[in-house]
């Protein structure tokens, strides 16, 4: 039994690394803020893509994109005029938000940012679970993000079916091998030939049956 689940412990394991890497490089290739569409009005019952303070209304402008392999949202709202955070005119609250995965978005990350009259843009709150590689000749206001926290269930579910797709390819050759040597009659360890010999009969250059 311990055998077992140590076994299926390390092929989730190597699910887990290969869906990691492949969302991080998912991440880096299809980078939907590096083409930004233009801004227009969201609808009246659209929502943050995230968890946002309570005291703030849905989002009035922004856009949100899906493709294939992610979904992205850069939303904001224009607070009430007069409108003072820290001692400066408040202008914008909005979040960008970043969800990547295959065939689940099962990693995502965001930020949560405001734009204060004095101050420009600063971060108002960051999902601890991401960090920004600047792209080469883009600069740094344009980032590429690389999500580090897990969206549950659907995490779970890519693991388990890249866990699956990594045993089945490492299991598939040597079970065609077998099924090979089984039909031209020899033996399925080894290769050894067969013809001639009893039924029941064991291999004799390696000792194994031939139901083994």
């Amino acid at each position: 039994m311990s055998r077992r689940v140590l076994f299926v412990a390390l092929w989730l394991l190597v699910g887990a690394v290969v869906n990691i890497g492949l969302t991080w490089e998912l991440s880096i290739t299809h980078q939907p803020f590096l083409e930004m569409p233009p801004y227009m009005g969201m609808p009246e019952d659209s929502r943050w893509p995230v968890p946002v303070p309570p005291s703030w209304p849905p989002p009035q402008m922004g856009w949100t994109w899906r493709g294939w392999c992610f979904k992205a949202a850069d939303v904001q709202y224009l607070p009430p005029k007069g409108t003072v955070r820290n001692g400066d005119e408040l202008l914008v609250e909005g979040v960008q938000a970043y969800s990547v995965g295959w065939p689940c978005l099962g990693m995502r990350c965001w930020t949560i940012w405001d734009r204060t009259k004095i101050e420009g843009v600063h971060e108002y709150r960051n999902r601890a679970f991401s960090f920004a590689r600047p792209q080469v000749g883009v600069g740094k206001s344009k980032p590429i993000m690389i999500p580090l926290d897990c969206v549950w269930p659907a995490f779970a579910l890519n693991t388990c079916f890249y866990a699956l797709l990594a045993w089945s390819l490492i299991r598939t050759p040597r079970t065609l091998r077998r099924w090979h040597r089984r039909r031209a009659g020899r033996c399925i360890a080894c290769g050894y030939d067969l013809k001639g010999l009893a039924e029941g009969a064991v291999c004799p250059e390696c000792g194994a049956s031939r139901s083994c």
